[in-house]
């Protein structure tokens, strides 16, 4: 019996967003001291005041902050279920200052 293709990207889908929905995950990629270094670099090096940054897959965002902080335009998009929960914890912490 063949499966159906789009059922089977469902699954390839949840499998990987699912992986990344996971906090943990992002701390210990956050906490990997050579991997932000090298993006950092790589960003320092490449983007310049007033270039507009696609990010996709944002993910915790850092990519965008190092673009941010060099004076880029950032556009972030990320696709996890997770960041609807994240967007409403961080529009609760805002409401309290």
């Amino acid at each position: 019996m063949e499966s159906n293709p789009k059922t089977r990207k469902d699954e390839v889908d949840q499998g990987y967003y699912g992986g990344y929905g996971n906090i943990i995950v992002h701390k210990n990629m956050l906490n990997d001291k050579i991997r932000v270094d090298t993006y950092e670099n790589a960003i320092n090096f490449s983007c310049v005041e007033g270039t507009t940054v696609l990010d996709l897959g944002s993910g915790s965002g850092i990519l965008s902050i190092f673009a941010a902080r060099r004076g880029a335009k950032v556009i972030a998009i990320d696709n996890a279920d997770t960041i609807k929960f994240w967007i409403e914890e961080f529009k609760k912490l805002v409401d309290q200052t």
